[in-house]
């Protein structure tokens, strides 16, 4: 459970220290957006595109903020709070309707697409003001001005060349919680592709470039 960590002291160190060693990638930089944040990107950029896959039904009145999903199913545009309900939506509370059917891993694959929708459309619009809209609303050890010089870099790029993935491992309950158990050794040949190394023949120098 890595939410957990970032729920400690010290939690975003924490959590790219965790990463780091999940993974061996190093975390250079960071950045964390509150639901306040979600929304005022979502509205700046005039609402995200999505196919949502079936009716979206729960509630939650002592989540904080309380939840009331109702989102029907088809491709919409959301805005604001819609946009905030449909990526915290897993799995319904109401007679009759559905969820994700693998869980967890069915709405981080929702919330992906989500984010290529969403960096799509705001790709498409003046970036920098998108990013001085939000970034009250960040978290992060970027400075603004080095935010914005990234926008200008980003001029050209296309959402084709955008690719997500989820770290290989299983999901699995352990003493009635739920846990997602991360294959160490896939997640090794993961990193290796990444970084354009043959696994087979790599040698102790491709190793130590990408450890």
């Amino acid at each position: 459970k890595i939410n957990a960590v970032y729920g400690v002291e010290n939690g975003i160190e924490s959590l790219k220290e965790a990463v780091e060693d999940l993974t061996g990638i190093p975390i250079d930089n960071y950045a964390t957006i509150d639901y306040d944040g979600v929304r005022a990107a979502v509205d700046k950029i005039g609402g995200v595109e999505v196919d949502v896959p079936f009716h979206m039904r729960y509630t939650d009145p002592y989540s904080n903020p309380p939840l009331d999903i109702n989102i029907p199913a088809g491709k919409q545009i959301i805005y604001g709070d819609k946009a905030m309900e449909f990526l915290r939506f897993r799995k319904s509370n109401y007679p009759g309707y559905s969820g994700y059917y693998n869980g967890d891993l069915g709405r981080i694959q929702a919330q992906q697409k989500f984010i290529k929708s969403a960096i799509d459309k705001a790709l498409s619009l003046k970036l920098p003001s998108v990013i001085s809209a939000v970034y009250p609303y960040v978290e992060t050890d970027f400075t603004l001005t080095s935010l914005l010089g990234l926008a200008k870099d980003a001029i050209g790029f296309s959402t084709e060349n955008l690719e997500t993935m989820t770290l290989p491992g299983t999901d699995k309950m352990l003493g009635g919680l739920s846990f997602y158990l991360a294959d160490g050794e896939e997640i090794t040949k993961l990193v290796y592709d990444l970084y354009g190394v043959d696994i087979d023949g790599a040698t102790e120098e491709n190793l130590a470039e990408v450890n």
